[in-house]
């Protein structure tokens, strides 16, 4: 299963790519109408972030370090060994590297993976 955490202007059309992900996609939004049209494609709407933590791969687009922080923090407490968390965020590379440290005895493994290009190019599939 793959979840997906912060539907906002570059994380919705990159989770749009992945609705038919197999094993399922699981969404999170803190603005529910976010998550609407990725139920009415076939996704899963999440609760909440615990609610995403059983995915195997959790992508994270959300606005800054405090909301990375926040996000990873929670999904630390309930994800398991083997779990990936791709952070898509643009943070500060020391953050991403102590949410690395951290959950590293948990067997989580954080990747700093940001992206560039833009809404459209996310849409397309050509974000760099």
């Amino acid at each position: 299963k793959y979840g997906y955490i912060g539907l906002g202007n570059m994380g919705a059309p990159m989770a749009k790519r992945l609705v038919n992900w197999p094993g399922g996609l699981i969404v999170f939004d803190v603005r529910a109408e976010a998550m609407a049209p990725f139920v009415e494609a076939g996704a899963t709407a999440a609760g909440g972030v615990a609610d995403v933590a059983a995915a195997d791969i959790i992508s994270v687009t959300v606005l800054n370090d405090e909301q990375v922080r926040d996000v990873v923090g929670e999904l630390a407490t309930l994800a398991g060994p083997g779990t990936v968390i791709a952070i898509h965020s643009t943070i500060s590379d020391a953050t991403a590297v102590e949410l690395a440290e951290q959950l590293a005895p948990k067997g989580i493994h954080v990747i700093d993976a940001p992206v560039s290009g833009g809404g459209k190019a996310a849409e397309n599939g050509e974000l760099a």
